[in-house]
Parts: C-alpha cells; structure tokens; sequence
C-alpha cells in the first residue's frame, strides 16, 4: 500500500512507523512543512517513561500532593528527532521544508496515486478542512485564553497552581521535560485575561523569529502568496497583527518591533522599514519599535554608540508614526538628547538603558526624564484601523 501522511508531528510519526512495522513492503510517505530539527512547544508529557510520581497542587496557600501516577517528560524536539530516526530506520521516507496545503499538489511530488492519505497536519488541518462534509469533524472551541512558556525553574511534580485576585482566576501546570527546563502554561477564563491586561501589548516581527521571517527576504524563499514583493511578504504579520488588534481594548496601544535593516545588500533597507511601518501603521500600530539585525549569521552589522537610533528617526519623520528606539544607548545624556528631538504630540520614543546604575531612580538624579507613554491612541490610527495595508 502507498500511504502518504501529511504532517511530521508526533502523530503522523508514530503512525508511519507503525504501518511499516505491521508491513515492511507499504511505502510510506510523511511530508513536514518544517525542518527536522524545529519544533513549536516545549515539552510532551507521556507515561512511558516514569521519572515522577506526583502531583503537586497549590491552591490558596496550601499544596495538595497526590502520589503514584508515574509522568515523565520529553522535549519535543528530542521526542520528534527520536521518531525520525526510527522512522528513516525502517524504511519511511521523510520530507521536510514541504507544506501541503491540498491534497491536490501531491501530484507534483509524484504521490498522487497515494493509496491513502493521512491527514496529520494538526488542529487547523487544511486536509480535514477541504472534506470536512465527509470526515464531519466535531470541534468544541472555548473562550479561554492561554500561553505556552518555558522556565528553567525544575518542577519535582506535575504541578497546578491556582490563583485568584482582583481581576479573576489564572491556573497554570508546569512540568519538567529535560534536565534543565519546564515547561510552564498559564491559563485563564476571558474575563480574566481582559481584566488583566497589560497597559501595552507588543507583537514582536524582528530579529529571525516567526514573523521575521516572513517579512525579510533573506529568510523568506517561500514560493506562494507570502513571498516575493514586500507586500507579499507582509500578508501573514499584517494579518496576525490586525486579529490581535481586533480583540486588544481600544484605549491600550499596541506596538510592532522590526528589524529596520538586515545588515546585508539583499536585504531589508532603510526605505523598506519605513514601507513595513506603513504597512502596520494602517491596520491601527500605534507605536514602532525599531531594531535591527539578527536575521542572519552573514550579516555585517555596524555598531556604535545609539547606532540604531537613525533607523528611528527615519521612520518617524517620513512615516510619521511614534516610535520606540533602542541600540546601546548607555548614557543619561543620549536618553535626553533621543527625548528632546523628538517631534509631534506624542512622545512615545523612549529608550532602555543598558546599564544598571540607570535604573528609575539613579536615572532621575542623573537627569533622565522619560515621558510616560500616551496611553490614546492618535485619531489617525484609530481611522487607519478600517484600512488595509498599502506598504510601498
């Protein structure tokens, strides 16, 4: 049997294995969108390998401890890497860098006379999705809001703690999953997470992670919609940008942090972060954070003393959008000196200092003063929030 199985997480794995174990002669196929040494999460909790015994809760001052479960904990990537090799083992063939997002490009791969396909391409299955009228799905979706962290604080039990304040009840589970980390998830009802909010939220579209990668064409040689022109490759950071704005409070602003330049020729450019803030500026950003660099171990940085704060200037005066800047800026002096050039009614430019003798109060008798950051948001970007992004 020719069995193709799209999707190389645990599952789709452990199913390929299992059918080459059942029959040596099934050619079995898994196709991964992403490498084989990436994973998104932290760790997998299993009952296979006993390492713990208990479970800790802790709840109102007090910690409850039920005995004789036998947990342990893996790292994903180890438990996928694991998985691959016995996979490869026993005759499956694995590829990676390969998103399928319809049955129907199989044929391009020379698959599509596939006996079976296997739709593990998890809880937004494409595949599911497209025979959702056939597979019939049953899908129970919940408002609570929740984050997937890691810590390298070691957890001796699967460990629940419960806490109740002012603005409702957060619950989180920890476990430890390798010799130096736990992973840590907080959850929360919706009420909860509304009425705790932060002052400001940040989505974070610099320095080679996610969205980073998206927006830099030194790491996006992707072949659909989202690459190419810069507008292009903007599609899925707008698009994540715009949902979150959708749900953030109106009254709390949001800002964006970009690498304004790659430090390479083929790379992002100063005339292209002031496209990219454009870009974030019309789907309601409020507040540019300007960075730079770290998308790449080829690029030539050139460092100095606030050495990124050009980049901030240059998107504030031709974008004309409030921005954050940052770039070994150590001194109390630069600070006022970045604060005191600043233009316009809000005064949202600040700097971190990266040294500690800088701190609030040593900060103030050295003579920094750091406006508090407006908490409105300009009428300009409240309007632009209804439009879509037109990045140059």
């Amino acid at each position: 049997m020719k069995v193709v199985t799209i999707g190389g997480g645990p599952a789709g794995l452990y199913l390929a294995i299992l059918l080459k174990k059942a029959n040596p002669d099934h050619q079995v196929t898994v196709l991964e969108r992403n490498g084989p040494v990436d994973a998104f999460g932290w760790g997998v909790v299993t009952d296979s390998f006993a390492q713990w015994d208990d479970i800790d809760i802790l709840f109102l001052g007090t910690t409850v401890t039920s005995g004789g479960h036998g947990f342990s904990g893996i790292a994903r990537k180890k438990l996928l890497n694991i998985l691959q090799e016995r996979a490869t083992s026993l005759g499956v063939e694995l590829q990676f860098h390969c998103e399928i997002r319809d049955d129907a490009e199989l044929g391009a791969l020379g698959l599509a006379d596939a006996d079976l396909i296997v739709a593990a391409d998890g809880i937004n299955s494409l595949i599911r999705k497209k025979y959702a009228r056939h597979f019939r799905p049953d899908l129970d979706v919940r408002s609570a809001r929740f984050t997937r962290l890691g810590t390298t604080r070691l957890c001796d039990a699967f460990t629940f703690i419960f806490v109740e304040n002012e603005h409702g009840v957060f619950q989180s589970h920890a476990y430890r999953f390798d010799e130096g980390h736990s992973a840590f998830i907080v959850e929360c009802d919706e009420q909860s997470w509304r009425n705790a909010g932060s002052d400001m939220l940040e989505v974070h579209c610099a320095h080679g992670y996610l969205l980073s990668s998206f927006i830099t064409p030194v790491s996006n040689q992707r072949t659909d919609e989202y690459a190419g022109s810069l507008e292009n490759r903007l599609r899925l950071p707008v698009e994540v940008f715009a949902a979150m704005r959708n749900v953030w409070p109106e009254e709390r602003p949001m800002s964006v942090r970009i690498s304004a330049t790659d430090w390479m020729e083929e790379g992002i450019q100063g005339d292209h972060a002031v496209a990219v803030a454009r870009a974030f500026a019309a789907v309601g950003v409020d507040i540019i954070h300007v960075s730079t660099g770290q998308t790449s171990p080829d690029a030539k940085p050139v460092y100095g003393r606030m050495f990124q704060t050009p980049y901030s200037d240059r998107i504030r005066n031709e974008a004309g959008i409030p921005t954050i800047a940052v770039g070994n800026i150590t001194e109390a002096d630069q600070v006022n000196g970045i604060i005191a050039a600043e233009r316009g009614p809000v005064r949202a430019r600040s700097s971190a200092p990266a040294r500690p003798e800088l701190d609030a109060s040593r900060g103030r008798r050295a003579g920094l003063h750091r406006p508090a950051l407006a908490r409105s948001v300009p009428d300009r970007q409240k309007a632009a929030r209804t439009q879509s992004p037109a990045p140059g």
